[in-house]
C-alpha cells in the first residue's frame, strides 16, 4: 500500500513525528529517572528521640535496607520536638529526595511539615504512627498499638493475680500511641474489679522523667504492687527509682522490647515487656518506597499497616536473638 503525501503535509508529519518522538522520549526520561532514583536516589529518614532504641533501630535498620537497593540515606533526629522536626523537614525538601521517610512528633502539629513534603510532590512514608489527615501518607506502617497494649495488660493482670494498685506512666501526649496504649491497658484492666490505677504521671518515654515521675508517685502511694508504662524507657526509669527505695517486689510492665528492656526481663527487673516489630515494618516501609518509585503503588492493599506484637517474658527471652526480633 502506497501513501502520497503532499508537500503541505509533509511538515504536518514532521511536526507530528516530532512531537510523538518528544513524548516517547518524555516517557523514557520519566522512566530512566525512576530507574535513576532507586538505583541512587536520597531518602530522607527523619525519627523520633535518637536516644531512644526503638527509633535507632528503626533509623538502622531502615538506612541499611535502602543502602542495600541503591539508595543514599539522610538521617535526622528531631527528638519529638515539632519546630525541630518542621526545619528538618524543610531541609529535606530543599535537599529534592525521592522520598521521606518519618515518625511524626504529632498526629496533629506535624501536619503543616507534611503539607509541604506534598506540595513538593514528595511521597511521604509515615512510621510508628499517623497524623490526622489522611492524604498526606503515601504510606502508614506501625505496630498495633492496641493489640500490644490489650496483650500487655493481659499480662499484667495476670502477674498481679487480679488485684492490688498500680500506677501508670503516660507516654508523650502529642503521640498518638500513648493515648492508644493507655486505652488499651484501660480496655483489659477496667474488668478486673480487684486491681485499682490509684495514679498517672506523664513521663514522655524517657528514662529520667519516668525515674523521677516514680519517685514523686511513690511518695504519695508507698504502697503499691505494680507500675504498668506505656514504653520501656519509662519502666526502666522507673525501676531504678524502685530499687532505690528498696521495692525490688513492685511487678512493672513494659512495651517496646528494646534490647535493655528484655535484658531487664531475663534479670527479673521488668516482669515483661511487649515486642513491637520495628525489624519488619522498619524494613517493610524501604521495600514499599522501592515499589512505589518504580511502579507508582506500594503494592499494599491499604495505606494504614499495622503489625502484631509479641510478649516476651523470662519464658521466651532466650528467643529474642537480636534488636527488636524474638525467633
Amino acid at each position: 500500500m502506497s501513501v502520497n503525501l503532499s508537500r503541505r503535509a509533509l511538515p504536518k508529519l514532521a511536526l507530528a513525528i516530532s512531537a510523538s518522538l518528544t513524548a516517547a522520549c518524555s516517557s523514557a526520561r520519566t522512566q530512566v529517572e525512576a530507574t535513576s532514583g532507586v538505583s541512587g536516589g536520597l531518602i530522607s529518614i527523619i525519627v523520633g528521640d535518637e536516644k531512644n532504641a526503638f527509633w535507632q533501630a528503626q533509623s538502622e535498620l531502615s538506612g541499611a535496607e535502602a543502602k542495600r537497593l541503591g539508595y543514599t540515606v539522610q538521617v535526622s533526629s528531631s527528638g519529638n520536638d515539632l519546630d525541630v522536626e518542621s526545619a528538618l523537614v524543610d531541609q529535606a525538601i530543599a535537599e529534592d529526595p525521592v522520598a521521606l521517610i518519618i515518625g511524626v512528633a504529632s498526629a496533629d502539629g506535624s501536619v503543616p511539615a507534611l503539607e509541604r513534603v506534598r506540595h513538593a510532590n514528595i511521597p511521604a512514608f509515615l512510621l510508628n504512627t499517623g497524623v490526622t489527615q489522611d492524604d498526606l501518607a503515601t504510606a502508614v506502617l506501625t505496630s498495633d498499638n492496641t493489640q500490644g497494649a490489650i496483650l500487655g495488660a493481659t499480662e499484667f493482670a495476670r502477674r498481679m493475680r487480679g488485684s492490688g494498685t498500680y500506677v501508670e506512666l503516660l507516654g508523650l501526649q502529642a503521640d498518638a500511641n500513648a493515648k492508644i496504649r493507655s486505652d488499651g491497658y484501660a480496655s483489659v484492666l477496667s474488668k478486673v474489679p480487684m486491681l485499682q490505677r490509684v495514679g498517672e504521671a506523664v513521663a514522655d518515654w524517657d528514662v529520667d522523667k519516668g525515674h523521677d515521675a516514680m519517685v514523686a508517685l511513690l511518695k504519695d502511694h508507698p504502697d503499691i504492687k505494680g507500675v504498668l508504662a506505656g514504653n520501656d524507657g519509662m519502666a526502666r526509669g522507673a525501676a531504678k527509682a524502685l530499687d532505690k527505695a528498696g521495692r525490688r517486689d513492685v511487678i512493672i510492665g513494659a512495651f517496646d522490647g528494646s534490647p535493655e528492656a528484655v535484658d531487664d526481663v531475663r534479670s527479673g527487673v521488668l516482669a515483661y515487656t511487649i515486642l513491637q516489630p520495628v525489624e519488619q515494618f522498619a524494613r517493610k516501609v524501604v521495600l514499599e518506597v522501592h515499589e512505589f518509585l518504580l511502579t507508582g503503588t506500594t503494592g499494599a492493599a491499604t495505606v494504614t499497616q499495622s503489625f502484631d506484637c509479641e510478649l516476651i517474658t523470662a519464658g521466651n527471652a532466650a528467643d529474642y536473638v537480636s534488636p527488636f526480633v524474638l525467633r
